[in-house]
C-alpha cells in the first residue's frame, strides 16, 4: 500500500510518518497532534489518499464528544 497524500484541517498536525508505503501483512503508526485553532465545537478532518483500488481515500473525522440531549 502506498500513501500518496495526507491532508489535514489546520488544527491537526502529522507528527511523524515513518514510511510512504506499507509492505503486505504489516502496519505503520501515523501520529497526529491536535491543537485547537479557536474555541468551540471540534470538527476536523484527516484525508489519507492511497493506491488501494477498493478504498483510495480514507476519511478520519475528529469531533468532540456529543452530549446527550433530552
Amino acid at each position: 500500500l502506498y500513501i500518496y497524500e495526507v491532508k489535514m484541517s489546520p488544527g491537526i498536525q502529522l507528527e511523524f510518518m515513518p514510511e510512504d508505503s506499507i509492505p503486505p501483512k504489516s502496519s505503520i503508526n501515523l501520529n497526529f497532534k491536535y491543537v485547537p485553532t479557536e474555541p468551540g465545537p471540534i470538527e476536523e478532518l484527516i484525508t489519507i489518499r492511497t493506491n488501494d483500488p477498493r478504498i483510495s481515500k480514507i476519511y478520519v473525522f475528529v469531533r468532540d464528544k456529543e452530549e446527550k440531549r433530552e
